[in-house]
């Protein structure tokens, strides 16, 4: 396979399993988070339960709420954008820096070589993440009809997600590439599909 294709597949492994992680950990807070039982403009849970409870969908958005990307939720009445509480689950944030920095570690083991520089491991993987991210912003959009929840990549309000999202595979791929070079860890991890 193409190198650079190998690296962008990588970046994307990363982000399908940083959405893995987040549906562990996110299931179970789901209606915290989307606002059952209150009151506020906040408040998803009808949207999420007309558009028949989406739970995939509502996964994606606390990924891509913890990577700083905002809700829009239209209806006819009104236009509310905003982030999800994820401040009642913190936790929710490290899905995404804890599976770059996997892969990362992971990458730098099967790497060529010649290619098994540490620092480049988050460059590349940056490229698969973002692609999977932005392809999440239109997977992740719910329309019930009456009502529309879609990521809202281009509020010019909050454009924090251009900082956040490019940070955790450079950083954290970048990271897990160091770890994983390490002799000692080299030496104690399986290489599959190397001969020995």
């Amino acid at each position: 396979m193409i190198p650079s294709l190998r690296r962008s597949l990588a970046g994307a492994t990363a982000a399908v399993l940083a959405y893995v992680l987040t549906a562990i950990l996110a299931v179970p807070w789901l209606p915290r988070l989307l606002g059952r039982g209150g009151n506020s403009p906040r408040n998803l849970w009808p949207g999420y339960e007309t558009a028949g409870e989406p739970a995939w969908a509502a996964i994606g958005w606390v990924l891509l709420a913890a990577h700083r990307v905002p809700l829009q939720v239209a209806s006819p009445d009104s236009t509310f954008v905003g982030y999800l509480p994820l401040g009642t689950a913190p936790w929710l944030f490290l899905c995404g820096p804890l599976a770059c920095f996997v892969v990362g570690a992971v990458v730098v083991q099967h790497a060529d070589e010649d290619a098994a520089i540490p620092a480049a491991v988050g460059a590349y993987l940056f490229v698969g993440y973002l692609i999977s991210i932005l392809l999440g912003a239109f997977v992740f959009r719910v329309s019930t009809g009456q009502t529309l929840i879609t990521p809202a990549l281009w509020n010019t309000t909050s454009l924090s997600w251009m900082v956040v999202v490019p940070l955790v595979p450079l950083a954290f791929g970048t990271a897990g590439a160091y770890v994983g070079s390490e002799p000692a860890i080299k030496a104690a991890l399986p290489t599959w599909g190397t001969p020995s």
